[in-house]
């Protein structure tokens, strides 16, 4: 048998109003005691990028964005592209090309005379010029290099950096600095010089050789995935590192300046 015992829990206390006063009446809330929030806030409309056809011209090309280009640009004189531009085709001039800040190329980029591409420019093809290639700041290549001039890729101090996925292929010479990382092969009739900080090598990761007509000069650490022909003397300034993962042929002497 089992036997439940007796509630002993006490009935709640009752409110007995004072005399001569009359009790409250019970609280029931109201809507408007509540605080609700107004109706939801109207999304914001979505900003729209002005368009354009294709830039055909004689004259300078200056465009600054935003902007988006449904074409190729190409000009008999100048090109300037700047801030927030999208070109759907690709860049080509008779005399120089400057992008900067945020342009997008989808196709290549041509100039008879020199190139600057310098923050945040993204080409998803190649880069070529009869004269010089100065890439600056965070610049990506989704193709090669190649220069009758000199080319400079210059990373210092950027985050991303310069980053090429084709070869470098140029007449004079070659100058990395900073924060480069090079895909393809190198290849200069010029000398080349390397430029890095304490924390931070040029990468160079050729499927073939790394090869040079001329001298390699290294003030920093240059790190070569492939192999490393230098047609030349090898001097690298006192601290510097020199990294080969693959053979290392030196025709002229390695020294320490």
């Amino acid at each position: 048998m089992t036997l439940i015992p007796q509630d002993t829990k006490s009935a709640p206390p009752t409110t007995t109003a004072a005399p001569g006063l009359d009790a409250p009446p019970p609280y029931t809330p109201s809507v408007d005691s509540y605080s609700y929030s107004s109706a939801p806030e109207p999304a914001q409309p979505k900003v729209r990028i002005p368009e354009s056809n294709a830039v055909s011209a004689s004259t300078a090309v200056h465009l600054t964005g935003p902007l988006s280009i449904l074409g190729s640009v190409s000009s008999s004189s100048s090109i300037v592209l700047t801030d927030r531009i999208t070109v759907a085709g690709k860049v080509n001039s008779s005399s120089s090309v400057t992008l900067s800040d945020n342009v997008t190329v989808e196709g290549k980029v041509s100039s008879s005379s020199k190139v600057t591409l310098s923050n945040g420019v993204r080409v998803v093809d190649k880069v070529e010029a009869s004269g010089s290639v100065l890439l600056t700041g965070n610049v990506y290549i989704g193709g090669k290099v190649s220069a009758s001039g000199s080319i400079t890729l210059d990373g210092l101090g950027a985050e991303q950096g310069v980053v090429v996925q084709g070869k470098l292929d140029a007449s004079g010479s070659i100058e990395l600095k900073g924060n480069v990382e090079v895909l393809g092969d190198i290849a200069s009739s010029g000398k080349v010089k390397i430029f890095s900080l304490e924390k931070s090598a040029v990468k160079i990761g050729g499927k073939r050789d790394f090869i040079l007509k001329g001298g390699l000069i290294i003030n920093g650490s240059l790190c070569v995935r492939g192999d490393l022909e230098v047609n030349g003397s090898v001097s690298l300034k006192k601290g510097s590192r020199l990294s080969v993962d693959g053979k290392r042929t030196i025709h002229g002497s390695l020294k320490e300046i």
